[in-house]
């Protein structure tokens, strides 16, 4: 599982999560003023992906440090990410569509954290080989950008959540093929609590 196998297992996941970013944030308020939804409720929405990136990364990266199990948690990261979306075939309204989104963002922000800590432990010694793997997000971003706007040119923006059922399960398919981690194992419970992690005066400046 070395050499070039590892090298695209680990730029794998990292082309699809941000081509699902390139994806989704140019296009989603369009998406949604489509779906009839006034200004306050498109900029209300598209706020739930920013309020769970500060909450999110907290919580599955304490989580990450207390079980040792950050590849499981990246897969469960990416497949119930992906089945709290379907609920927007549900087309449930303002409210019920901001509860899909707080829920599968709240997941979706969990993978990247988590998988940041995965590649550069594969990587061990090898750490300036993490340009070359994290540059595959960026094609995945611009690919995803370009091609999703094209196609918008020829179908109505109505079916954007379907041009992006591929990419989900590229994520999907590659959280499966995520590389165990060098001497994965459950780790002592480290002393700080979830709160206090949280409410460190370190984070708090940060965020």
């Amino acid at each position: 599982m070395r050499g070039i196998s590892i090298y695209w297992r680990l730029s794998n996941l990292y082309f699809w999560f941000f081509a699902l970013l390139g994806g989704l944030l140019p296009y989603w308020s369009l998406y949604l003023e489509g779906q009839g939804f006034s200004y306050l409720q498109i900029a209300t929405l598209m706020a739930t992906i920013q309020l769970t990136k500060i909450i999110a990364p907290s919580v599955w990266g304490w989580l990450g440090d207390k079980t040792g199990q950050r590849v499981r948690l990246v897969r469960v990261g990416a497949i119930t990410g992906s089945l709290f979306f379907a609920g927007v075939f549900m087309e449930p309204g303002f409210y019920g569509l901001l509860l899909v989104m707080l829920a599968f963002t709240f997941f979706w922000n969990a993978i990247l954290p988590l998988y940041e800590v995965i590649t550069l432990r594969t990587l061990g010694e090898q750490k300036e080989k993490y340009g070359r793997v994290r540059l595959w997000g960026s094609v995945g971003f611009i690919g995803a950008v370009a091609l999703v706007g094209g196609l918008l040119e020829l179908v109505p923006i109505q079916n954007l959540p379907w041009l992006l059922l591929p990419v989900f399960a590229g994520i999907a398919v590659s959280a499966f093929l995520v590389p165990a981690e060098r001497g994965e194992r459950k780790p002592p419970a480290p002393k700080g609590s979830l709160k206090a992690i949280v409410t460190h005066p370190a984070v708090v400046t940060f965020f």
